[in-house]
């Protein structure tokens, strides 16, 4: 969806195959939104960014996307693609945008007019065996110059829309395979009731989806909520509770302090190799979904979420990075050298430690520092090695906690937003 000017170095990883035989897919359900400059991406970023960090794959099913999806194919086309559009649009937006009183075939005359050079018409004057009248020769040749015109004037504004637009910003996890977007049912020309109508069945069909994790923005989630409050779906039990934890999932990585300022490209790469981390926080994320008051679709989602962060989450991170720090190897071998030097000077070292630097002129007493020295040393070394042992056994603690995927990413994000 356009370029994307910030590309990793890295492998694509199609399928993005973690968490066990079966990838857990969120699918994030957005509406479309604009701010002064356009069409916008910005909500739908914010949830593809959070998603890909809790996810394996992300599905985006977004009519703006999809919009901006045909608007990059005019970015990156020419008079065909644009020729294209414009006989995919239906009678009333072709009248709507200034062509009044065409003939019914018009889809047929444009087509015929654009493919049609002069190669083309002394061909049909060969075949007719009379000659093709001048006029029909211009207005072909005017079509198409003016198409190629409009073209190329298009491509500089599709090209603006989506860099505007914050679009092209998905291309590095469409590229990496973890992205995928659903026109189905959005990439058709149809009136607004229509158009509202196709996306309504397609929300339909996923709240009966019981491997999709469903992911709304807010005027989604306001319109799924009215949905079932009138009886128009009855949702499926399963995809409402996978629904909760979706929100929890992305939701709490969403509040990592250093996550906003993090590009969606590299956001990819960090979250390499945290497959196990992730698997557990994956767990915990259920634990505390069946804890919640609110569902997936309840107003106050977003400040129970705030609530969970806040009392409960924030603070457990807050432990777990304090017990890391407190299993440094450093302060692991002090800890153990306090606990062994007593002992070591006593015992090992003996009246070595009081012979004075008189004695030290003696070979005898080289002698007897470096012998007593040796029990010292070896003291040491056990001390380090105890130390390290303590470090290992605290930190990998530390790392088996269910929240330790966030203290890691959180670390993460916060390097790369250095």
């Amino acid at each position: 969806m356009g370029k994307q000017s910030r590309r990793p170095n890295r492998r694509t990883r199609p399928g993005r195959q973690r968490g066990g035989p079966t990838p857990l897919n969120v699918v994030i359900a957005t509406a479309p939104y604009a701010d002064f400059n356009g069409p916008s991406m910005e909500r739908d970023l914010l949830l593809v960014r959070s998603a890909i960090l809790y996810a394996d794959t992300v599905q985006l099913v977004s009519p703006g996307a999809a919009m901006l999806a045909n608007v990059a194919t005019l970015a990156n086309g020419d008079e065909r693609n644009l020729l294209g559009l414009l006989t995919s649009l239906d009678d009333g937006t072709i009248a709507h945008l200034g062509a009044s009183e065409l003939p019914e075939n018009w889809r047929e005359v444009l087509s015929r007019m654009a493919a049609f050079g002069d190669e083309e018409w002394d061909l049909v004057e060969s075949l007719a065996g009379q000659p093709v009248p001048q006029e029909a020769r211009s207005a072909s040749k005017e079509f198409r110059e003016r198409l190629r015109q409009a073209a190329s004037e298009m491509q500089q504004v599709a090209a603006g829309m989506i860099q505007d637009s914050g679009a092209n910003e998905l291309t590095a996890a469409f590229d990496a395979g973890l992205l995928t977007l659903s026109p189905s049912g959005l990439d058709k020309g149809a009136d607004a009731e229509s158009f509202t109508a196709g996306y309504v069945d397609i929300l339909r069909g996923l709240l009966r989806n019981t491997s999709a994790h469903l992911l709304f923005d807010e005027q989604i989630r306001d319109l799924v909520r009215s949905l079932i409050n009138e009886g128009q779906v009855e949702p499926s039990t399963l995809t409402m509770v996978q629904a909760g934890r979706a929100a929890i999932g992305s939701g709490l990585v969403a509040r990592l302090p250093a996550f906003p300022g993090v590009p969606l490209d590299e956001l990819i790469d960090l979250r390499s190799d945290l497959d196990d981390p992730l698997s557990r926080y994956r767990r915990s994320v259920a634990q505390m979904s069946a804890q919640m008051n609110v569902s997936a679709v309840n107003p106050e989602l977003e400040a129970e979420i705030d609530d969970l962060w806040t009392v409960e989450v924030d603070p457990t991170l807050r432990d777990l990075r304090e017990g890391l720090a407190e299993h440094g190897l450093v302060r692991d071998v002090a800890r153990s050298l306090a606990e062994d030097v007593s002992s070591v000077v006593a015992g090992a070292t003996g009246s070595t430690i009081t012979l004075g630097f008189t004695s030290l002129s003696h070979l005898s007493g080289w002698l007897q520092v470096a012998g007593g020295a040796l029990p010292l040393a070896s003291a040491l070394a056990g001390s380090a090695i105890k130390g390290i042992h303590a470090r290992g056994d605290g930190q990998h603690e530390v790392q088996r906690h269910d929240l330790f995927y966030l203290v890691e990413l959180g670390r993460r994000l916060q390097r790369n937003g250095a």
